[in-house]
C-alpha cells in the first residue's frame, strides 16, 4: 500500500551499500512512500550510479554538491519535498531504516487515529521514540517504562529514530538549521516546531512494546548512552557542545547556557580520566566548541586532533 501524500528523504554521505539496504526496506514497508528522495552529500559518484542501478520511478537523486551534513541535507529534503506537495515526510538517515516492515502502517494508523479524536490538533511531528527537553540543565531525558502509554506528547525526537514530519510546519517557515552541520539538529527542528504552535506525538503503547520485546521490561527501565572514552567519536563531542550552547542562547536559556558552559569546562579536564591521548583531544574539542560558538562559528569545521 502506498499514500500519494506520503514521502521520505534519505540523507547520505558516501556509503552506497548501506544507502541500497534502507531504500530497499523503506520499499518494502507495508505503508510505503510515495515517492523516496535520496540527498546526497557525497563528494564521489559512486551514489549516483547506484541510484541509476536501481532504475525506480519511485526513487529521486539530488546531489548537494559538497559535504553540507545532516542538518542541511534534512534542510533540503524538507523544502524539495514539501514543494512538490508531500503533507507528510520521513526524515531518514542512510544507516537507520525502520526495523520492522509494519512501522509507517502503525505510525500513519495512531496519526489518523490522533486526528479523528482531535480534529483541530496542530500535529508538527509524529515518532516512534522520544523524550523531554529542560532546558535549564541543558538534559534531554528519555522516557520510563512507567511513563509510556497511549499517544502522548513529547518536547522532541531523537537523531536515528523514525520520525514523520508534517510539511504545514515548513510552509510556516520552520526548517532545520543547515549552520548545524552534524549534532543536536533535530533537537533544534524539534523545539523550533513547538514555538512555532505544533505539537510532537508519539505512540507510548508501541514503544513500551518494543521495549517489553528486547527483554527490558523493568518499569524504572529507560535507555541511557555514553560516548566517553572512544577517541574515535570524539569529534562529536565539538559538535554537540558547540550547537547546544548555540540551542541554549537561542532559545534563551540562559541559566542553561551558563550551566552548560561549566559543564563543558568540567569535561575538558573530566576527559583525562580515559587517559593522557583522550583527555588532550576531548580538553582540546571541548574548548573550540565553546570558543567557536562565542565567534560564531558553525557549520562544518575541520578539527586537526
Amino acid at each position: 500500500m502506498m499514500n500519494s501524500k506520503f514521502a521520505a528523504f534519505i540523507m547520505t554521505y558516501e556509503r552506497p551499500a548501506v544507502l541500497s539496504n534502507t531504500i530497499a526496506k523503506l520499499l518494502n514497508q507495508t505503508y510505503a512512500p510515495c515517492k523516496i528522495l535520496i540527498v546526497d552529500n557525497s563528494l564521489t559518484s559512486t551514489t549516483r550510479r547506484l541510484v541509476a542501478k536501481l532504475n525506480n520511478s519511485r526513487i529521486e537523486y539530488i546531489n548537494v554538491g559538497y559535504n553540507s551534513g545532516p542538518a542541511g541535507a534534512a534542510s533540503i529534503g524538507l523544502q524539495i519535498l514539501t514543494e512538490q506537495g508531500y503533507d507528510w515526510i520521513y526524515w531518514g538517515d542512510d544507516d537507520d531504516p525502520p526495523k520492522k516492515d509494519d512501522t509507517f502502517e502503525l505510525m500513519f494508523t495512531s496519526i489518523d487515529s490522533l486526528q479523528k479524536k482531535t480534529p483541530d490538533i496542530r500535529l508538527g511531528i509524529f515518532g516512534q521514540i522520544g523524550g523531554y527537553f529542560n532546558g535549564y540543565t541543558a538534559r534531554m531525558r528519555n522516557l520510563y517504562n512507567k511513563e509510556l502509554g497511549g499517544i502522548q506528547e513529547v518536547d522532541q525526537i531523537p537523531g536515528n529514530k523514525t520520525m514523520i514530519i508534517n510539511s504545514k510546519v515548513v510552509k510556516a517557515g520552520v526548517l532545520p538549521n543547515a549552520k548545524l552541520f552534524f549534532g543536536f539538529e533535530e533537537l533544534d527542528f524539534c523545539l523550533r516546531v513547538k514555538k512555532a504552535g505544533y505539537v510532537i506525538m508519539l505512540d507510548g503503547d508501541a514503544w513500551l512494546k518494543s521495549r517489553i520485546e528486547l527483554g527490558k521490561v523493568n518499569a524504572n527501565y529507560k535507555w541511557k548512552g555514553s560516548h566517553s572514552g572512544r577517541v574515535d567519536l570524539i569529534w562529536r563531542q565539538y559538535y554537540s557542545g558547540r550547537n547546544m550552547l548555540d540551542i541554549l542562547f537561542k532559545n534563551k536559556y540562559y541559566i542553561g547556557l551558563l550551566f552548560f558552559l561549566i559543564k563543558l569546562m568540567a569535561k575538558s579536564v573530566y576527559g583525562f580520566k580515559f587517559g593522557s591521548t583522550y583527555g588532550l583531544k576531548n580538553f582540546k574539542v571541548q574548548w573550540l566548541a565553546i570558543r567557536d560558538f562565542l565567534v560564531g562559528k558553525f557549520h562544518k569545521v575541520d578539527l586537526e586532533l
